[in-house]
């Protein structure tokens, strides 16, 4: 991995010595940096070279790779890790022992010429590699190198990828939604097994969002098991996503089977891998012989056979691969395919690697994915004779080397991104926007202006060569909100990173080495604390904690006993001093209360952190990170709802790197005295920091989440329009007493609809009156409009007036929760563009406006917990859609569970409980 490895290390020098804000240090360890200007330059002006060459180097035809220096990769390699090291860890020593920055430990001050030294090392090393390996190679390839670069910059301008659609096998299709809605009244189970890579989960998620499955079930939920399976984490995913929160008077078998009582469920268990998870869970499903169904995946037969009602063809179904029609028309499903696959030359060469991929689809899918980014005809051949050179090998191997291939022929910035999906656990839903900016922070992604942007763009043509799976979009805007790999494609990005000495998973019986950058660990993987000793070169640091009722807990202060970090973190706290050079740390829970003094002292000395994310579940009043001047991200949940303080304040001047300030509860800011060009979201501050002296040094904030008293927004709430930038906003009033007031002034509303660059507007317990909410149709952009739980206050809401007709002109997604709201007066001309809307516990409504059949862009109707007079409106507007030829209408009505909040009110994930790390 050369590209990272030279990439990372340029990143580094970049935000070690040309910061525009550089560290405060006392004058000798100034001068120590100062003293090696000339040598810092040099050095990365060489490693831009190596930069730009490895980059021309991609565009090699097969015969000019084959002349490379074979060990060309693992020198740069080799020498990036080094250098990397020693400058890391010499700076440590610096800035730890400056009198601005003291240290626990109090190192000696290193002597002037050591940082020098290592620099020049850096230096000597790399031109000696350029001279030997890349000048001449580069020069001998010039023309034929700028021909690859237009090829390239022509893959690269890629839009939205489609949609996952399922090709070929429609007869298994049919013939799994004719076995789900057979007469048979009595609970069947039907189970499909086959190999990984066949289809199994794509063919169940076309059964599952089938339309007419939808109208033939009552109840549909689906949960995914995977091999690890823990049969707690596994009930509570199922009652997650039957939209129930865990009660604490009954066990949750007894609470899933007495929601699915009497009601028609299907209920898919994507995804089993033994006998003893389908058991562990079989008990939930009551047989009221009313047609309930459930549909298991599984790799393995003896499972598919166990689970099945019957073993006959029909319950236990094994999937076939795909005929060599079903594959070729897979494989030119790909845009670029379609147009290329019709001219001889191509198609003969696309059916002979069609072949090779012996009918399993995800590998012609793959396949497909890298021949479509090649647009030559020599191209294709290299590609075919490489394929041609496997060795005859069973099925499962001989299209795991064709997922290989397909990585190895990937651009050298994207194969580091693929390889860091295995940092995380295997059918890990990631949300995009954070996995991009964890690429940021690695130093995968060029550093610019529009690094978030070029990120996007490499986690789209991951997705356009079929390598990445997009898990869910945005239901507002049809964004990607979450990602993740197919099982075979995870095992080839760990087996990859562990053949790069860059990753180790806690757990695994080989031992780890100092070399290794990414240690993962998980609830599961408990290893020896001697494991984190030799890890003195690790970077990224990520915990994985499962249980997620304990997460919840955590943040209201309430830690339960079964907690699996305790142990990892204690032993890693241990070791800690080792651990000097983190750049990514992530622990998603953290039980032990006596050693946060230690956590507290070990993240002070983490000079070099660019990612700091933890649940503490208590305040961290006195919790220093003022050293770690090139922190990106801080997402820290500590206290509980409504306690004071919970944070120290921070001190924005020492963190100019910031892009990402999450906290919860609220934090404060304190005033910087400096243009911060990068901080771009903040969540969540109290109203009293809406002062202008903070707005107007961070000018470029898109997201803004504010939680408080209303009193101080009425104050400072007209702020807000120095924030010209902003494109997301929440305000929460949830927990805090109104002052002199029963409702929000029509002036702060007024602030708000001020904000025209505004998309997305999500208001909790402002109790704003509902002829004020017309304001925000001010907003010319305004897409998204959450008013959750007693947002507004008022029996009627009147969009015309005397005096005017109120348009929300760009709205497509409206979300009315826990609403007083009697009537509603609205037409089509209010809401032109509305695509979604969701009414929950609107209890007192009587109808949604009729005129709603007449708009033409309308999608989706969801009710949850509304009057019949409510359902029965949504259903009017739906028959009258579809007699106007909209076919793709839908309307949804769940009614409200017992134990149900405000947290779960929305079903698609667009209410308040959803962790809005990705916006």
């Amino acid at each position: 991995m050369a590209h990272v490895a030279v990439s990372s290390l340029l990143r580094t020098i970049e935000l070690e010595f040309f910061q525009s804000q550089p560290r405060p240090l006392p004058q000798q360890q100034k001068q120590i940096i100062t003293d090696c200007t000339d040598v810092i330059e040099s050095l990365c002006e060489s490693l831009r070279f190596v930069q730009s060459s490895l980059e021309e180097l991609q565009g090699l035809d097969g015969e000019g790779r084959e002349k490379l220096p074979r060990d060309l990769g693992a020198k740069l390699r080799d020498f990036g890790l080094k250098a990397e090291d020693g400058i890391e860890s010499e700076l440590s020593h610096i800035y730890l022992a400056g009198e601005l920055v003291p240290s626990s430990e109090e190192p000696q001050p290193p002597s002037p010429a050591t940082l020098r030294q290592v620099l020049q090392r850096a230096v000597d090393e790399i031109d000696r590699i350029i001279k030997e390996d890349l000048t001449s190679i580069k020069d001998s390839r010039r023309n034929k190198l700028e021909q690859a670069e237009d090829v390239a910059a022509q893959s690269l301008a890629s839009d939205e990828p489609p949609e996952e659609i399922m090709v070929g096998k429609s007869d298994e299709l049919d013939e799994m939604k004719d076995r789900l809605r057979s007469n048979n009244s009595l609970l069947q189970v039907v189970a499909v097994h086959g190999m990984g890579g066949i289809g199994k989960t794509v063919l169940a998620k076309s059964i599952y969002e089938d339309k007419s499955i939808k109208k033939d079930f009552d109840i549909r939920a689906w949960v995914v098991i995977s091999q690890h399976h823990n049969k707690d984490q596994m009930l509570s995913r199922l009652l997650k996503s039957l939209g129930q929160e865990q009660s604490h008077s009954d066990s949750i078998e007894e609470q899933i089977y007495k929601h699915l009582k009497g009601k028609r469920y299907l209920i898919v268990m994507d995804d089993v891998w033994s006998i003893d998870a389908w058991n562990g869970v079989r008990g939930c499903f009551p047989d009221d012989s009313i047609g309930s169904r459930v549909l298991l995946t599984t790799r393995l037969k003896n499972v598919a056979q166990a689970a099945a009602t019957t073993v006959n063809p029909k319950n236990c179904y094994g999937m076939r691969f795909f005929n060599p029609e079903e594959s070729w028309d897979l494989f030119k499903e790909k845009e670029f395919l379609v147009e290329i696959s019709n001219q001889v030359e191509f198609e003969t060469i696309g059916k002979k690697v069609v072949e090779k991929c012996y009918g399993l689809p995800l590998a012609v899918a793959v396949a497909a994915g890298l021949f479509s980014k090649l647009a030559t005809l020599e191209e294709w051949k290299n590609v075919e004779k490489a394929i041609d050179s496997l060795e005859r090998k069973p099925i499962a191997e001989s299209c795991a080397d064709i997922l290989a291939l397909s990585y190895n022929h990937l651009p050298h910035y994207l194969k580091s991104c693929f390889l860091y999906f295995g940092f995380f656990p295997k059918n890990y839903p990631l949300i995009a926007k954070k996995l991009v900016r964890l690429w940021i922070v690695e130093g995968f992604v060029k550093e610019g202006e529009n690094e978030r942007v070029v990120g996007e763009k490499h986690l789209h043509e991951l997705i356009d060569r079929s390598l990445v799976l997009v898990g869910d979009r945005k239901s507002s805007y049809g964004t990607i909100r979450t990602c993740m790999v197919h099982d075979l494609l995870h095992d080839l990005s760990i087996r990859e990173a562990q053949n790069e000495k860059l990753l180790y998973v806690v757990g695994d019986r080989e031992m780890g080495s100092s070399s290794q950058r990414w240690i993962t660990a998980r609830k599961e993987s408990y290893s020896d604390p001697s494991v984190y000793a030799c890890f003195r070169n690790c970077r990224s640091f990520l915990y994985f904690e499962e249980d997620k009722e304990a997460i919840k807990l955590m943040k209201h202060g309430i830690f339960k006993q079964t907690l699996g970090s305790r142990k990892h973190i204690s032993d890693l706290l241990q070791v800690s001093s080792n651990l000097k050079l983190l750049r990514v740390l992530e622990m998603s829970s953290f039980e032990c209360l006596h050693e946060l003094g230690s956590l507290s002292n070990w993240i002070a000395d983490l000079v070099h952190l660019r990612h700091l994310s933890l649940i503490i579940g208590l305040p961290l009043t006195n919790f220093p990170i003022s050293k770690a001047r090139n922190l990106h991200t801080i997402r820290i949940s500590a206290g509980y709802q409504g306690m004071e303080d919970p944070f120290p304040p921070f001190i924005l001047d020492e963190l100019p790197q910031l892009r990402y300030l999450k906290c919860w509860p609220s934090c404060q800011l304190f005033p910087p005295t400096f243009v911060h060009e990068n901080l771009h979201s903040v969540s969540s501050i109290s109203p009293v920091q809406c002062l202008q002296q903070v707005f107007a040094k961070i000018p470029h904030l898109r997201k803004l989440s504010i939680t408080g008293e209303r009193f101080y927004f009425i104050l400072y709430g007209e702020n807000l329009a120095s924030l010209r930038q902003l494109e997301s906003l929440s305000i929460d009033f949830q927990g805090f007493s109104a002052s002199q007031t029963n409702h929000t002034p029509t002036s702060s509303v007024d602030n708000i609809a001020s904000l025209h660059g505004l998309k997305k507007l999500k208001l909790m317990c402002t109790e704003i009156l509902w002829k004020d909410v017309n304001l925000l149709a001010k907003l010319p952009k305004l897409e998204v409009l959450k008013l959750i739980f007693q947002a507004c206050v008022g029996t009627e809401w009147k969009l015309v007036d005397e005096e005017e007709e109120y348009a929300f002109c760009s709205l497509k997604h409206l979300f009315i929760d826990y609403s007083s709201l009697v009537e509603w007066e609205a037409t089509d001309v209010n809401f032109p563009v509305l695509e979604r809307l969701l009414l929950s516990r609107c209890s007192n409504l009587k109808e949604i406006p009729r005129d709603f059949v007449d708009i033409a862009t309308l999608q989706l109707i969801v009710i949850i917990g509304c009057p019949p007079s409510v359902e029965d409106s949504a259903r009017v507007i739906e028959e009258g859609q579809r007699d106007s030829g909209n076919d793709t209408i839908e309307v949804v009505i769940h009614k409200m569970p017992s134990n149900s909040d405000a947290e779960t009110s929305d079903p698609n994930g667009e209410g308040p409980s959803r962790e809005e790390e990705d916006s």
